[in-house]
């Protein structure tokens, strides 16, 4: 794998194995240096195992295949973290709770808190997250704004 990124490599590969055993077509297209520029390590972490994680979990009891894609592009002035997984997953009554904190369509206590989490990320990043349905997946989203370092020499400098 020709990716760069200490946070990103081991997190792909991990999933890579796992999905070789649950039989999940895992695909990904990772531009290097896009998401160094927009978040920090932990947040990077947290946020691709998390999406990743319920990808993963929306497919595994599918009878039709099982695929989930992540993209981490640039586009115009946008780093982009999207995850995709195969079939319409979260149901249309729920898409408007999806992000609540507390809210999940799983049983169990301590449900409900990952997606809040990955909003509240996005949001103090200045960005949000998108949920939408294309081509019979579904999509989560978040596209950062990209932050230009400063330069060494400023264009009112003279010398």
């Amino acid at each position: 794998m020709y990716i760069y990124n200490i946070i990103v490599k081991p997190i792909i590969y991990n999933k890579l194995c796992e999905s070789n055993r649950l039989n999940i077509k895992f695909l990904f297209n990772v531009a290097n240096n896009t998401l160094e520029n927009s978040l920090n390590d932990y947040e990077i972490s947290d946020m691709l195992n998390n999406l990743l994680d319920n990808a993963f979990q929306a497919v595994i009891n599918s009878t039709k295949d099982k695929v989930v894609i992540l993209n981490i592009c640039e586009e115009e002035n946008a780093n982009i973290l999207e995850v995709r997984n195969s079939g319409i997953t979260v149901k249309f009554d729920n898409i408007e709770k999806i992000f609540e904190r507390g809210f999940s369509t799983k049983e169990g206590d301590n449900r409900g808190y990952v997606l809040y989490y990955i909003k509240e990320i996005a949001e103090k990043k200045g960005s949000d997250v998108q949920l939408f349905f294309e081509d019979n997946y579904t999509v989560f989203r978040i596209l950062f704004k990209q932050i230009i370092r400063g330069s060494k020499f400023s264009k009112n400098q003279s010398k």
